[in-house]
């Protein structure tokens, strides 16, 4: 124990090699130890040293078998180092019937919900599965209804399913939980400018959004979508200046996403000047 705490005492201080070495002492000393290799992973995680990091958690899970938070933090380290398969059943460990959540702050459905939220995250990021996200993320809501996020990312994946109806309900419920959220407003915005089902389209809706969180591209759409083209036309035109204008990205696919971003306002700039609002899935 005075190892372990001359290990805490030396990570607040800001001796990062030494509290390293002092964990790592303690981990041998007690290999029974949770606290030990638990402390010792996070240290490793905040330097992304995730595989050492992963290495701790397994000692911890020996120590405390079930811990939900060194389940939980095996799939976010897997999540980090891209391994993402891994990270799924790691997340899919992390809800199962032996976890123990004793030692964690938040309720069993909390910690659970967070789960499959993550694990979710992955197969709407990584995967492109969105079938399996909104299993996940509809999971979630059940066991936490307050859960931030999950609204907005299941209604994103009924929307790239083609699913307006639940994807403007998502939306809305999301609306409520975060007004001021920027990727929900815009997405919001532009399917209430352009959604391919009328009844889920409401320019006049699509313009108050837009403008009140100065979202371009979204406010020219709304305004297509009124019917107001000339303003249409001049909110993109200006929005394109801008862009070419802007500082030129150093990564090449920070630069190609641009690209491919300004591609797609000039159509839509095509599209305004014959007086044809956007339709899009």
């Amino acid at each position: 124990r005075v190892v372990y705490e001359r290990a805490l005492k030396n990570e607040d201080a800001g001796k990062l090699s030494d509290a390293l070495a002092d964990y790592k002492k303690a981990g041998e000393l007690a290999p029974h130890w949770f606290d030990a290799h638990f402390g010792l992973s996070s240290l490793l995680a905040d330097q992304k040293k995730y595989a050492q990091a992963i290495e701790a958690l397994g000692k911890a899970l020996q120590a405390r078998p079930g811990s939900y938070s060194a389940l939980f933090n095996r799939g976010l380290h897997y999540e980090n180092l891209r391994q993402y398969d891994k990270a799924i059943l790691a997340y899919g460990e992390a809800v199962g019937e032996e976890v123990d959540y004793s030692f964690h702050g938040d309720s069993p459905a909390e910690c659970q919900a967070h789960a499959l939220h993550y694990r979710g995250r992955i197969y709407q990021w990584h995967k492109n599965d969105p079938e399996k996200a909104i299993a996940d993320f509809t999971k979630a809501l059940q066991l936490d209804p307050k859960i931030r996020m999950v609204h907005y990312r299941r209604g994103r994946a009924f929307r790239d399913l083609k699913d307006y109806e639940h994807a403007h309900q998502d939306f809305e419920a999301a609306l409520e939980a975060d007004p001021d959220y920027p990727q929900l407003n815009d997405i919001f915005a532009w399917q209430l400018a352009t959604c391919p089902d009328d009844r889920y389209r409401d320019g006049q809706r699509a313009v108050e959004i837009a403008t009140e969180h100065g979202l371009i591209p979204s406010l020219a759409a709304g305004y297509a979508e009124l019917g107001k083209f000339d303003e249409a036309v001049f909110l993109i035109e200006k929005w394109i200046e801008k862009v070419k204008r802007a500082k030129p990205l150093t990564s090449g696919k920070s630069a190609k996403a641009r690209a491919e971003s300004l591609e797609k306002w000039e159509q839509q700039l095509a599209s305004y000047r014959v007086g044809k609002p956007l339709r899009q899935p």
